[in-house]
């Protein structure tokens, strides 16, 4: 059995420790909360940050929101409200680079819009999954179907090439730097039947 004098030993180290917590946990000294007005900060970066920067940076915070520590078992009031602010940061960044990720969506959505046809578009969304790490790849003249990397779009017929070979690649195929698939390339085959 613990004496008083234990528990107000014990109490007094957790007091002495959360102050220390709090500092670590609250923003910098003079940094700005962002209001809930959707208005851009008044001192934005100078160079406008890489699709690929932000959705790294989105994972980043997405991870350190989620493991953030949870609410002690004894009420702290104090580090309450230093996982309560660091959250609340964490929150706004998100809301931030997802807006920065809307931006570009919207830069896309808008030359599909102006233009008849899709090449504006297309370009936009091969530059986009170039930022991103995809890369490209197109299926080689006469070699054989494989399912795993090839969708046959169309079948022609070529009576001086074998039956079964790709003859032409429609669309190219992409996939990450690890060697994921992300989407197979499309194919016209020959059908010699």
């Amino acid at each position: 059995m613990k004496t008083q004098g234990a528990k107000q030993g014990k109490n007094a180290g957790r007091a002495a420790k959360a102050p220390a917590a709090a500092a670590a946990a609250a923003p910098a000294p003079g940094a700005a909360r962002r209001s809930k007005s959707k208005a851009p900060p008044a001192a934005a970066a100078p160079a406008e940050p890489t699709l690929r920067d932000v959705l790294t940076e989105l994972a980043a915070l997405k991870q350190a929101l989620a493991q953030s520590p949870p609410a002690p078992q004894e009420p702290n009031e104090a580090l309450e409200n230093g996982v309560t602010a660091v959250r609340r940061v964490l929150s706004d960044l998100l809301e931030a680079r997802a807006e920065a990720v809307l931006r570009r969506l919207a830069a896309i959505r808008g030359l599909a819009a102006a233009l008849r046809d899709g090449a504006a578009v297309v370009e936009a969304v091969d530059r986009l999954l170039a930022e991103l790490g995809a890369l490209r790849f197109e299926a080689e003249r006469l070699d054989y179907v494989d399912p795993l990397v090839h969708r046959v779009a169309a079948e022609r017929r070529e009576p001086n090439e074998p039956d079964g070979v790709i003859l032409e690649t429609l669309q190219p195929g992409f996939r990450t730097a690890r060697g994921v698939l992300i989407e197979k390339a499309a194919v016209a085959v020959n059908r010699r039947g």
